[in-house]
């Protein structure tokens, strides 16, 4: 309850569900088309209230909305992926290599991974610019994929896509979930998958094929 009496509790990412945008998100588009096709931004009396919302209940059920039912990585997430990557910074580590697991008797998890990511190295201080304000907005934000991260990498589930971080609880998904479903194989939301092709890897038998013959000799 500490996150109430703090002067960061008007955040909007506290007031709004995992994954959703804090501004124009669906929850505030849906509200304003209400005011803006039923109660016209006017203040109405219940009877008529009554009526707007019965109206607008058979008007909305004959459509057939598409609701996206997970979160899928944008551009931004993908290349910050493939930064850390290729900078060594994100590391992902198996359940049943982590720890003593392998020793215990108890059930191995097989859908858990733990994601371990290096932070970024120290900057010195420089001038205040709209340039440097605009680096340290995306430092803030890169900071919340390893703030309070545990000794031993962040607890990744792989069936729920799910993660401990800050940037998974304001995202829905975040860098550490993307490291663990590549590294096990299993297929990225919104992500084509590539149908593998199976080559004849069989060696090729020396000499004439016997469906070969001279031309019009072969019935």
């Amino acid at each position: 309850m500490q996150w109430i009496d703090s002067p960061f509790s008007y955040w909007g990412c506290y007031h709004t569900p995992t994954g959703f945008a804090t501004t124009n998100n669906p929850v505030e588009q849906f509200n304003n088309a209400i005011k803006r096709d039923y109660s016209l931004r006017t203040l109405l009396k219940l009877v008529a209230l009554a009526e707007q919302l019965s109206l607008m209940c058979r008007y909305r059920s004959r459509r057939t909305y598409v609701f996206a039912v997970e979160s899928k990585p944008n551009r931004e997430m993908q290349d910050r992926y493939k930064y850390l990557q290729k900078n060594g910074r994100l590391s992902v580590i198996q359940s049943h290599k982590h720890g003593l697991d392998f020793l215990l008797d108890g059930p191995i998890e097989t859908h858990i991974a733990y994601a371990y990511q290096l932070g970024a190295q120290p900057r010195l201080p420089t001038p205040d610019t709209g340039l440097e304000r605009k680096k340290l907005g995306k430092r803030n934000k890169h900071r919340m994929e390893t703030a309070e991260q545990p000794v031993g990498g962040w607890r990744v589930d792989m069936e729920e896509k799910s993660c401990p971080c800050r940037s998974w609880y304001k995202y829905r998904l975040c860098v550490h979930v993307l490291a663990a479903l590549y590294a096990s194989g299993k297929p990225i939301p919104g992500e084509k998958q590539v149908k593998k092709r199976f080559v004849n890897r069989s060696c090729k038998r020396k000499g004439r094929n016997a469906a070969v013959s001279p031309v019009l000799s072969y019935k």
